[in-house]
């Protein structure tokens, strides 16, 4: 028994325990460690996590030595200086940008035609020739057209229109090749005049003896005072459409003399077009050669009403090329520029009289422009100023002492004009050698929401305005084409802040910048970006309230 005993003793010890072993599989597992090299890694269930707060778009330009922490910028951009003690950057936080942008939509280009009532001027006009630059020159007969009592009748023009997503550009090749309209659709609105009716007028280069204020952007060669082909044929041919929309304009194709081609192109995506500008001597003798663009923008949105337009030029000095101004030196003489003797000459509404002014001694930063204060929108030309060395600006003036329009038009409307080119000023041409080719290229873009001007390159424009309550110099940008990188404030060459930028064309940009006192009138403003793909472009202006 006692035997027997044991052995089933033994079974129901051995039954016990494996029950045990059971019910300790079926309790929870103890938390994993890792094991030896080599060994498989535990995996952890997965667990909903708030999605990360993006980066914010400004970096501190200055801030205190226990800064709070902020996100770098991208490390293709230079490291940031070490800060100086002021407090952190405030800005408007710019839409989130997709991940995979949808591309922008494609460029259109079309050839339709615009009416416009038309003086028969064209028959009176004969050919005469120009030896040194070997091209012809129309001239009027004011005498036999005056006798024909002339009439404006409706004529139409081929219209050569470019538009993408941001911009409505339209050329009138017959019409030298001129950029009829620059609209900001946006906006609704076109920047450059149109005038009611082609009408003679007896300015021009004297030996021409007449010119048309026919509004748009015209190009001015050989010489100065719009020169001879503001007017005459161009031929145009498209040369792309799609992601680019390009215009090839020329206006001759004869070898033999000088020769100028004028590429416009908008590109998709891009609140602005481009000027792509080659003049070629195809003589034997070394030529002097003027080059001017002139863009004519409305003054006031009905013809008679107060101009709120507003010139900025990239000089502190100007010289007087013409005036009607009782108030002002003679011409040749010079002023300071915007304000001399308690006058803000930058707006036109001021003036006793018609004027006209170059940069002096010549255009020290890359842009001009013209700006509607009321209606809060403008016009920059943006260039290299190492080439195209001149801008000029020309009103009419006030309303109490503006000459009479129906010199140009019948419509009772005024306009400026805003000229860059080649040299700083009229009678200064530039020499061109026998087969010499000059290149360069322009950028033109309105802008709008910005109050005014005070820097501007080919990628967009900026203003700068203090603000006494806050002790905050606040920036608004506005971007011609997309920006993505880091934007450098300086102040007479003392670094206020850096702001990190990632922002489509076309929506106004708001940064403010705390800083202790208002920067001087006339203080040196720049605004240095530095994009992402490695490539740098620098604002430059000077600062006035």
């Amino acid at each position: 028994m006692h035997s027997s005993f044991d052995i089933w003793t033994m079974l129901v010890i051995v039954l016990l325990a494996l029950c045990s072993a059971c019910a300790g599989g079926s309790s929870s597992a103890p938390a994993a460690t890792a094991g030896p090299p080599g060994s498989p890694t535990a995996i952890a269930s997965p667990v909903s996590v708030p999605s990360p707060t993006p980066p914010a778009p400004i970096l501190p330009p200055t801030s205190t030595p226990t800064r709070r922490p902020s996100p770098s910028p991208p490390d293709t951009l230079p490291a940031q200086p070490t800060p100086t003690p002021t407090a952190a950057v405030t800005a408007v936080q710019p839409p989130t940008p997709s991940p995979t942008p949808a591309p922008p939509p494609a460029v259109q280009v079309y050839r339709t035609a615009v009416t416009i009532a038309t003086y028969p001027y064209k028959d009176f006009l004969r050919q005469e020739s120009s030896d040194q630059y070997r091209m012809p020159v129309w001239c009027l007969d004011w005498n036999a057209y005056e006798s024909s009592a002339p009439r404006p009748a409706p004529r139409q023009y081929e219209l050569i229109v470019m538009e993408n997503a941001y911009l409505r550009v339209s050329i009138i090749p017959e019409l030298g090749g001129r950029i009829y309209e620059c609209s900001l659709k946006a906006a609704g609105r076109n920047l450059l005049y149109q005038n009611a009716v082609l009408k003679p007028t007896r300015w021009g280069p004297p030996e021409q003896g007449w010119w048309l204020a026919a509004g748009g952007i015209e190009f001015c060669l050989p010489v100065e005072e719009h020169g001879y082909e503001s007017a005459t044929p161009w031929q145009a041919e498209i040369i792309t459409t799609g992601r680019e929309g390009r215009v090839r304009l020329t206006d001759s194709r004869e070898q033999e003399r000088l020769r100028a081609q004028v590429d416009v192109i908008l590109p998709a995506g891009e609140a602005r077009f481009l000027l792509q500008i080659t003049l070629h001597n195809g003589t034997a003798s070394t030529l002097p050669v003027q080059f001017w663009s002139n863009a004519m923008m409305s003054a006031g949105d009905s013809p008679n009403a107060a101009s709120s337009l507003r010139f900025f030029l990239p000089a502190r000095q100007a010289r007087i090329h013409s005036t009607s101004d009782p108030r002002l030196p003679a011409a040749g003489e010079s002023i300071s520029w915007p304000y001399w003797q308690g006058t803000d000459w930058s707006f036109p509404d001021t003036w006793q009289g018609w004027l006209g002014v170059f940069a002096l001694p010549q255009a020290e930063f890359g842009f001009a422009g013209v700006y509607d204060v009321s209606a809060d929108i403008g016009l920059v030309r943006a260039f290299p100023p190492q080439t195209a060395h001149g801008v000029k600006a020309f009103g009419f003036g006030g309303p109490s002492a503006r000459l009479p329009a129906s010199l140009w038009t019948d419509d009772g409307s005024y306009y400026v004009e805003l000229h860059g080119g080649l040299t700083p000023a009229f009678g200064e041409p530039q020499p061109l050698a026998p087969g010499e080719q000059l290149r360069w290229q322009e950028t033109w873009f309105p802008v709008a929401g910005l109050h005014g001007l005070t820097a501007a390159g080919p990628s967009g424009a900026v203003r700068a305005a203090w603000n006494a309550d806050t002790k905050e110099l606040g920036l608004r940008i506005w971007p011609a084409a997309p920006l993505r990188g880091t934007a450098v404030l300086r102040v007479d060459d003392r670094e206020i802040g850096r702001a990190y930028l990632d922002n489509p064309a076309g929506r106004v940009i708001e940064i403010a910048f705390p800083w202790g006192e208002e920067p001087m009138a006339g203080s040196l403003f720049s605004l240095h970006l530095l994009a992402e793909d490695g490539s740098e472009e620098r604002w430059q202006g000077y600062y006035y309230p």
